[in-house]
């Protein structure tokens, strides 16, 4: 389709929504935006609403510029939703969200940008507002405080650098966001929701900030299982806690650096991590969850730093070649619960 044609096309989309108003007895002036649409049709029903862009767009239109959206404090929820013809998206500096469901298996979106991506405002992106739009590339503008679950699950083609400004993300956000290479969780970033990276299959790298205390805990977790690309992981002392099934499945994760803080790990937290060979845990460390190393071979050599034995169930491990704990320690380790059955691999360090 030509220049031309796509532009005959949306003018025409453009007049049909202008026209359907006038028919509800709506006066629509000549210099009227189409921004001003939503208010129109609230009118209709409500006499009156906020400034918001609503359900507006027809599904064969393929782009929305500064004009169309032009003065919108608000992309309101089912904006876009199934538009598959959509294929591009300016956002005004005047917004500070995006509704639930907006742009929803808009699956020949490709761009998103913001007429201003400097400008610090607090902006939310709703859940599911990008769901499944397997063509999207973006970059997320600072300002952004928090997305919301389901943001941009399935986004196959996304690969993203979170802003500065980012606080949270929801359950499944950026789930089988198959493009995502590397994650830096920003200074100031507090909570990661459930299966948040699930699936990212081509994630190699996450960087936590000093501001994040958990990786899940208790039932919950399962952030970044299956990222079967993910090499390395630093979990830095400021947090305790890692949730159920955190890491399962990571297949090529061949280095876990734990500093010392870290409290607990849950169940199945590293459940069938292949790769994994030479661990150290900190005295800090008291508890491990059921399986919490199932099916993850420690061919190498795994250390104990804390003196009195932590806490393991009886199926923490499915192979472990070698255990070595400090100086003075084997007898109380070889004795306490769940561990007898590894008394003949544990050594003691050698100074």
């Amino acid at each position: 389709m030509s220049i031309a044609d796509k532009l005959t096309k949306l003018k025409n989309t453009k007049a049909n929504i202008k026209q359907a108003i006038i028919d509800k007895g709506v006066e629509v002036a000549e210099t009227d935006t189409f921004a001003s649409y939503p208010d129109k049709i609230a009118s209709i029903s409500s006499g009156g609403g906020e400034n918001k862009i609503s359900q507006l767009v027809c599904r064969t239109i393929e782009e929305l510029t500064l004009d169309d959206l032009k003065g919108a404090s608000w992309i309101d929820v089912y904006f876009c939703q199934e538009c598959k013809m959509l294929k591009s998206v300016v956002i005004p500096k005047t917004a500070f969200n995006i509704g639930n469901n907006a742009f929803y298996n808009c699956t020949a979106l490709e761009t998103v940008e913001w007429e201003d991506p400097e400008i610090p405002r607090n902006f939310t992106i709703y859940g599911y507002a990008f769901y499944n739009c397997t063509s999207l590339k973006l970059i997320l503008p600072e300002g952004l405080k928090d997305i919301y679950a389901y943001a941009f699950y399935g986004c196959k083609s996304l690969d993203v650098s979170l802003p500065k400004t980012l606080k949270t993300i929801g359950n499944y956000a950026f789930a089988y966001c198959t493009s995502i290479k590397k994650i830096i969780l920003p200074e100031g970033f507090t909570s990661l929701g459930v299966y948040a990276f699930r699936s990212c299959t081509n994630l190699e790298s996450v960087v936590f900030p000093t501001t994040l205390t958990s990786i899940g805990g208790g039932s919950s977790g399962q952030m970044f299982m299956g990222c079967s690309s993910l090499k390395n992981l630093v979990i830095p002392s400021n947090i305790k806690t890692i949730g159920w099934e955190s890491f399962r499945g990571c297949i090529s994760l061949g280095t876990i650096v734990f500093d010392e803080g870290i409290i607990g790990v849950g169940n199945y937290a590293f459940m069938s991590c292949g790769a994994l060979s030479n661990v150290t845990f900190p005295a800090s460390l008291i508890s491990f969850g059921a399986s919490a190393f199932r099916d993850t071979s420690l061919n190498g050599k795994t250390t104990f730093l804390r003196a009195t034995p932590p806490a393991i169930p009886s199926d923490m491990f499915s192979y472990i070649q070698k255990i070595v704990v400090p100086k003075g320690c084997s007898e109380v380790y070889k004795t306490a619960t769940n561990w007898a059955k590894y008394a003949d691999i544990i050594e003691e360090v050698i100074e």
